[in-house]
């Protein structure tokens, strides 16, 4: 070899050796992921389980289907546990959802045997849930749980013709109400698949527009209670999975966006928040949202959230917000769809500092004021729009399926994970 190719390759060789060194030097040294980065990472791997899960959703989803086509209605228990909230009267969801819901006033029982329901199941199941469950199940009603398998007992599991378990058992994501996003997330793909067989036999069930869509009402004068299926609407047979995969890929890419873009002001909102507590004060979390009641404040977040409904319309809220409100304080608002104007002013009227989560809304009353928007604290995009619907159906006029539930859980529990990892250890 040349003395010339010698002195080449002994550089490459030493540049490789030192590119290797920089390399360890810079995974030894690059920084762990925050609690909140780490959240929602979890919060996307759930994503890519429940869609792993599609050909099981549909298979269930077809049972479901062909016992809505006899007659059936379908309704949701839970006790602890919000997926009945959660997946009841909900925007983009079935508006024939729950057994109070139904459009057959008079049902007959060759008609009630066919009829299903989804359980979600807590820690610790309540016994008026599981009694209630075994009531419907002497009745032939089919019954979908959802929940911690591991935490359940066996007698608990024989209630259910089919179970989705969450599969989490990890102190920190137990905190952090991990399974129930994944309870929730296999209730709106198993959702999706529902109507997806439906259509499959020339069938489409009336869906929720959201309430704060000015056609929203008028949708709903028109079809709640008054019709199984659309007579004036026709929708192509979607594939089987499809529906489901949609949705779950809409989830997942707000869940990316959440992390890219919002990742700072969430660890912003950590440091006001745990600021607060390190002073001994907590933030008043001001929520909307079927889920919000059973996890705002209820867990080890106790500690530094005290949670209260506010909705802009609902002069108790507003009355309950007067008495609390303390010059100054800090309010974490975690919202909807937009801001209506009265609760803006009512935040700047009381003085409060003020950390604001919350999705699209065009409709003029529910923008933010300039003035208003440079007054706030933290402003985080949850990053869905208005109607809070991430499906199109061809055919069919209106988006379905929410993101909302998800994303605020998300959020929250982002936010939560930051606070509670900063936050004082109680003593042994």
């Amino acid at each position: 070899m040349s003395e010339g190719r010698w002195v080449v390759l002994s550089l490459v060789v030493f540049l490789a050796i030192s590119g290797c060194s920089a390399l360890r030097t810079a995974a030894q040294t690059r920084p762990e992921k925050s609690p909140a980065e780490r959240y929602i990472d979890f919060a996307i791997a759930a994503c890519d389980k429940v869609e792993a899960n599609i050909p099981r959703l549909t298979r269930v989803g077809e049972v479901m289907a062909q016992r809505d086509l006899n007659g059936g209605t379908i309704g949701a228990v839970s006790g602890g546990h919000p997926l009945a909230d959660e997946v009841t009267g909900r925007a983009g969801g079935m508006m024939h959802m729950g057994f109070g819901r139904s459009w057959q006033k008079d049902r007959s029982e060759s008609k009630m045997v066919n009829d299903m329901v989804m359980a979600g199941f807590g820690q610790q199941p309540e016994t008026r849930v599981l009694d209630q469950l075994r009531q419907l199940k002497q009745r032939g009603c089919y019954v979908v749980g959802f929940g911690p398998g591991h935490a359940l007992k066996p007698e608990d599991l024989a209630l259910c013709d089919e179970f989705f378990d969450n599969g989490v058992d990890d102190e920190w994501l137990t905190d952090l109400r991990g399974g129930v996003l994944i309870d929730v997330l296999n209730a709106w793909a198993l959702t999706a698949e529902h109507v997806g067989a439906l259509t499959r036999a020339g069938k489409m069930p009336p869906m929720y527009i959201s309430g704060l869509c000015e056609e929203g009402p008028a949708w709903s004068d028109r079809y709640l209670g008054k019709m199984q299926f659309h007579d004036d609407v026709v929708v192509p047979p979607v594939a089987p999975g499809e529906l489901a995969r949609r949705y779950i890929v809409a989830i997942r890419e707000l869940l990316v966006n959440l992390r890219k873009n919002e990742l700072a002001d969430l660890r912003l909102a950590s440091d006001l928040i745990s600021g607060e507590l390190a002073q001994g004060r907590k933030t008043l979390v001001l929520h909307i949202g079927h889920m919000c009641p059973y996890y705002v404040g209820t867990g080890k977040d106790g500690v530094w959230a005290d949670g209260s409904f506010m909705y802009w319309g609902d002069p108790a809220a507003v009355d309950r917000f007067r008495k609390q409100a303390q010059p100054g304080a800090l309010v974490f608002r975690l919202g909807y769809l937009g801001l209506h104007r009265d609760l803006a002013s009512l935040y700047s009227e009381t003085g409060q500092r003020v950390i604001l989560a919350m999705g699209e809304n065009t409709r003029p009353e529910w923008q933010l004021s300039d003035e208003f928007r440079q007054s706030l604290l933290v402003e985080i995009d949850m990053g869905y729009k208005m109607g809070d619907a991430v499906v199109s159906i061809e055919g069919y006029p209106i988006r379905v399926f929410p993101p909302s539930g998800v994303i605020q859980l998300v959020t929250y529990e982002a936010i939560n994970a930051e606070v509670l990892s900063r936050a004082p250890k109680p003593e042994q």
